[in-house]
């Protein structure tokens, strides 16, 4: 196993020089940092992760709270896994993915344990809990996503409410005057909350009809859901898509009962772009970002100044088949 005084004597330094450049706690010029990085490439050393996790009382590893899910939704949370994953790595740390099942058990355990030096939450709700937890137990915390109070907590997210206006200003760009919004079940989310507020505030601005319920996304409850709109809103032109699981659901039912897309209904998702092209028909989307969100969070929860208390990334609106001017006789 190659030592840090291997390293020291490849590059010409000091070892306390070597250890200060892998910790950053003092400052060494930019050309002994190069001599050090490269010896430790060229010789494949590897820092003994339990002595420096004692010298500098830090683990170099993050926890992450993710949410559990087993429909179109899993691939998005595997995008912002891998995000933080490689983001972390740039940093010089590991991520670990705690159990959602143990809630803030699993969040007091590895934090009071000092397992790990900072924790990103994942999914909040508008009324969050565990931000009360994690401001008692004083451990860097990063949330994805912008409760109510957040307290003193970072929160980086989409901007989802200018994602719901774009998407509203884009279906009555095209003559759309008479739109739906097919929401996620989990309503108290803080990004659900803030796409309807988006939707409506733009479509009542806009002077249009419109409205949003909930669906499961599955066969039955999205069939449900067209059954409803078709029944108490025949009108409708326009359909803005925020649960993205439900996405097939929608588009074979639509298909089965001869509603064309975009001619007779069009349609704007918001979701990440992977799942906007994999439909069988291109969809206008806007784009969910889970890379640049994932990496903004591990960003925020390490660098060394303080991040901004909320940071909410910019949407932008990709347009595909899924929307035509409508016709009209």
């Amino acid at each position: 196993m190659v030592t840090i005084s291997e390293v020291a004597k490849a590059a010409g330094v000091s070892p306390s020089t070597v250890s200060y450049v892998l910790s950053g706690k003092r400052r060494i010029s930019e050309q002994t940092q190069r001599r050090v990085r490269q010896a430790i490439d060229t010789l494949g050393y590897h820092p003994n992760a339990g002595a420096r996790a004692l010298a500098s009382r830090r683990t170099r590893t993050l926890g992450l709270l993710a949410p559990a899910c087993d429909d179109l939704t899993a691939g998005v949370i595997r995008q912002f896994i891998n995000a933080m994953l490689t983001a972390a790595r740039g940093h010089d740390h590991d991520l670990v993915l705690l159990n959602p099942a143990e809630g803030t058990q699993g969040i007091r355990r590895v934090t009071v344990s000092a397992l790990v030096d900072g924790v990103i939450v994942m999914d909040v709700d508008k009324a969050d809990s565990r931000v009360g937890l994690l401001e008692e137990l004083r451990t860097p915390t990063v949330i994805i996503g912008v409760p109510d109070s957040p307290g003193g907590l970072p929160c980086v997210d989409l901007d989802f409410q200018h994602a719901a206006r774009l998407a509203v200003q884009h279906l009555a760009q095209h003559g759309r005057r008479h739109l739906a919004l097919l929401e996620s079940p989990a309503h108290r989310k803080s990004y659900a909350v803030r796409t309807r507020t988006g939707f409506t505030t733009m479509a009542r601005s806009l002077d249009l009809s419109f409205t949003a319920h909930r669906c499961h996304p599955t066969p039955d409850d999205v069939r449900a859901w067209v059954d409803a709109l078709e029944r108490d809103h025949p009108h409708t032109t326009g359909i803005v898509v925020q649960n993205e699981a439900a996405l097939p659901h929608l588009l074979t039912c639509l298909r089965q009962r001869n509603r064309q897309i975009p001619n007779d209904i069009s349609i704007v998702a918001i979701c990440p772009r992977a799942i906007a092209e994999q439909q069988e028909l291109p969809l206008t989307y806007v784009d969910i970002p889970a890379a640049d969100l994932g990496a903004a969070a591990v960003d925020a929860l390490l660098q060394t100044t303080p991040p901004p208390p909320v940071q909410l990334l910019s949407p932008r609106l990709y347009e595909h088949a899924s929307c035509s001017d409508l016709l009209t006789p």
